[in-house]
């Protein structure tokens, strides 16, 4: 879940949200088709001094740019 509040946002949350829908073929609340990757958003994850920022299962990663959170979902299992 990539967080879509006002400072991530601020600092580029919904580009990166709209850059993972692309690169993942799906929107946000889809699921890939093979089942793998569920993209959602959500409001506040707590982390605004390092955003923008997401959340997989429990990890959060920081301070993203669209290069960062690709490589982080090409490489889930």
């Amino acid at each position: 879940n990539v967080c879509t509040n006002l400072p991530c946002s601020l600092r580029g949350a919904r580009l990166l949200l709209r850059g993972l829908e692309a690169h993942l073929g799906v929107k946000a609340g889809e699921t890939t088709s093979d089942g793998r990757i569920t993209l959602g958003h959500e409001e506040c994850l707590g982390a605004c001094a390092y955003a923008p920022m997401m959340r997989v299962d429990e990890t959060y990663h920081e301070d993203l740019d669209l290069e960062k959170a690709r490589r982080v979902v090409d490489e889930l299992e």
